[in-house]
């Protein structure tokens, strides 16, 4: 489970920077 959200949270952070570029 918590690999799952760390793994979740670390997709969610490169989408973010992605989008601000």
């Amino acid at each position: 489970m918590l690999v799952f959200l760390s793994s979740l949270n670390l997709f969610l952070e490169l989408l973010i920077f992605n989008a601000l570029q």
